[in-house]
């Protein structure tokens, strides 16, 4: 095999060894937050009131709200952001208006490289997706070198 061949080999091999995309009751199972049993009974609990799972498990104290936060991170494939643990850099704070954050509920977090990350909250996040395309030439004026990434915050 070449060398780019062995490359994207190792990465196809890495991305399925991830759990991105993984249902969030299976990443707290195999993480041992929750047994089967439990989950088996949260599962059918969110079918018949109409909540997430998610939030039933929370909700009945089967497992605590870090461990379903760390599981949904690892579904999404996004990093929880902690303020004890990463308190925002206050240096990206001025590159987006306030009336744009409260506006769109976004925070711009933390430099990663060319990008910023930017926190919202879960419930905010498809509503910022729809009005991704009006945001894009709004944050062209401020730095164009922007990359959008999901990020959660407790």
């Amino acid at each position: 095999m070449t060398e780019p061949r062995l490359h994207l080999a190792a990465a196809k091999l890495a991305q399925a060894k991830a759990r991105r995309g993984q249902p969030i009751s299976h990443i707290l199972m195999e993480d041992g937050h929750v047994a089967p049993s439990d989950m088996l009974g949260a599962m059918a609990q969110a079918t018949r009131i109409g909540q997430p799972v998610p939030q039933v498990v929370v909700a009945d104290f089967i497992a605590s709200r870090e461990d379903v936060l760390d599981a949904q991170a690892q579904h999404f494939g996004a990093m929880v952001l902690k303020r004890d643990d990463t308190p925002p850099d206050p240096a990206v704070m001025d590159l987006l208006p306030p009336e744009f954050c409260l506006q769109h509920g976004v925070l711009p977090w933390m430099r990663v490289g060319w990008g910023t990350r930017c926190c919202w909250p879960p419930r905010a996040r498809m509503t910022f997706r729809r009005c991704c395309i009006s945001c894009r030439p709004t944050l062209a004026r401020w730095s164009w070198r922007w990359r959008w990434r999901r990020t959660f915050t407790t």
